[in-house]
């Protein structure tokens, strides 16, 4: 009943060692939920379960001298070990701790693909990143956005927390397998999962292998023997892409956060770049209008219209920022990243309980610098790279674009947030807005190829035959590329539509981009 009801548990936590949580191994999913729960006593929790076949009873989950052998060894000021007794039983000395499971988030241009690039860059950390299986690049926006995949893993005997691990990497013993007779309800699931998961993502271009990928991750569901993951990786983690917190924890509670953050002012200016290279039918429409000719032109309103929506879906985000204060996450601000990586990443890894040394934190450092990620020039920093998804990674570029227009749009509870994210201690840097921007938004940075390519994947994820033939739809460098197929080829109704309004707009704001970069 305690373990059911923590809160109603009362200890003098200076009596007690630890505390002992026994179960037998299907039941991991609850007992994580509990020590969470209990964390709040700040005292070691040890899980142990029993091992069980169908054909004996279990054995004690655990007893004096496993357990006192556990605690003898404990080395940090919290761990929650998993081990059954045989393992235990056999064991000269403490068994490693599982690994730390953890998920990331931030806004959308809040610099979360430059945090994730690092992060699974880094020695002891796994699942998110190049490492050669077929899912190598899920995050779980993916697996949330094929419709009653979450529902299927819960019918199969498979909670989202261990779906997840072993979808990341097979080896990832997380939880009961899902049962071959649920296999022919998975299988076409995965296979729009296995359509999703880019080649490659981002700043970590290694390709990641195509061919059988949905046999490939229904068999890590169903292997009931998957090989253990190699003893090095002691966290195990992977991209929400942009979930809030509080909602990551009621979907993955034993999940630890690191959450990165961004002046939102400057999020709002790199959103909208990032726009002009992502511009599906729905944006289009908050910037432009087309007449009874079919002519285009640009919408007078269209600040109003564009930054209204997204000050709204930035306020959602942090709708539920106090409550985020109680969860177990790792609040990292993307300006003290820019300022000193390393010093950033190895807070990073204490929290997910990862040692590393000073000099694989300056290598990853190094390597991600922003300007090593452009062009390689150290000059390269100070200014934009209009034809990619990296612009300029520097902060305070909203002051070339706020004005007292846009503060009207944006309103006070926008700068209420600034305020509460503590980028100002109060309202007066509203006052000193002047009454125009020193630079206007220039539409000019529209990339045709790159917004139609993205705007109607789906088409490529629902043809075999165009999957052949273009093994990776976002690359625009390819010749011939998914998007060429697309601006000239495609009859569907809605791309031919919205590749003659890209075309059309491309004229009217003289779009001056050349897509040569892949990312």
């Amino acid at each position: 009943l305690p373990i059911m009801r923590p809160q109603s548990l009362s200890l003098n936590t200076s009596d007690f060692d630890a505390i002992v949580i026994s179960s037998d191994a299907h039941e991991q999913a609850l007992f994580d939920s509990a020590s969470r729960q209990l964390a709040h006593l700040n005292i070691p929790i040890v899980r142990i379960y029993a091992d069980k076949s169908p054909t004996t009873s279990p054995r004690p989950a655990f007893n004096t001298t496993t357990t006192t052998s556990l605690l003898g060894h404990q080395q940090t000021p919290r761990h929650t070990f998993l081990q059954s007794h045989a393992q235990l039983a056999s064991a000269n000395h403490s068994p490693p701790p599982p690994p730390t499971r953890f998920i990331t988030t931030g806004l959308p241009k809040g610099g979360s693909n430059w945090l994730e690039a690092m992060i699974f860059s880094l020695p002891g950390i796994g699942g998110y990143g190049p490492s050669g299986h077929p899912s190598t690049y899920l995050s779980l926006a993916m697996l949330l956005g094929v419709p009653g995949l979450a529902q299927a893993l819960y019918d199969a005997g498979l909670s989202l927390e261990s779906a997840v691990a072993r979808l990341l990497d097979p080896r990832a013993r997380f939880g009961q397998a899902a049962s071959l007779q649920q296999a022919s309800t998975l299988a076409p699931l995965l296979k729009q999962l296995a359509s999703k998961l880019p080649l490659r993502t981002g700043l970590l271009e290694q390709p990641s292998p195509h061919a059988g990928r949905a046999a490939q991750l229904l068999a890590a569901l169903t292997d009931a023997t998957p090989p253990s993951l190699p003893g090095h990786i002691q966290a195990f983690g992977l991209p929400s892409k942009h979930l809030r917190p509080t909602d990551l924890h009621d979907l993955l509670p034993s999940h630890a956060i690191v959450q990165l953050l961004r002046d939102p002012r400057d999020v709002l200016i790199s959103r909208f770049y990032h726009e002009l290279g992502n511009l599906g039918p729905a944006q289009a429409a908050l910037f432009a209008q087309r007449d009874d000719t079919n002519s285009w032109s640009h919408r007078r309103d269209w600040k109003h219209a564009y930054f209204t929506e997204r000050r709204g879906e930035i306020l959602h985000y942090y709708s539920a920022l106090e409550a985020e204060s109680s969860l177990h996450s790792c609040l990292v601000r993307y300006e003290d990243l820019l300022s000193n990586a390393p010093a950033e990443l190895q807070r990073i890894s204490k929290f997910l309980g990862v040692e590393q040394d000073t000099a694989a934190l300056a290598r990853v450092a190094s390597r991600f610098a922003f300007n090593a990620v452009t062009s390689g020039s150290p000059l390269q920093s100070q200014h934009e790279r209009t034809n990619s998804f990296l612009r300029k990674g520097t902060s305070g570029d909203w002051r070339n674009y706020f004005d007292t227009e846009l503060l009207g749009i944006l309103g006070p509870d926008f700068v209420n947030l600034i305020t509460r994210l503590d980028y100002e201690s109060d309202a007066s840097w509203t006052r000193t807005l002047p009454a125009k921007a020193p630079r206007e938004f220039d539409f000019s940075r529209l990339r045709t190829r790159s917004s139609i390519a993205r705007s109607f994947r789906w088409v490529w994820e629902q043809d075999a035959a165009l999957q052949a033939q273009f093994p990776d739809p976002s690359d625009v460098t390819a010749s011939p590329a998914f998007a060429d197929y697309l601006l000239d080829i495609c009859q569907t109704p809605d791309v031919r539509s919205h590749a003659q309004t890209l075309q059309s707009l491309a004229t009217l704001w003289r779009s001056r981009v050349a897509e040569t970069a892949y990312f």
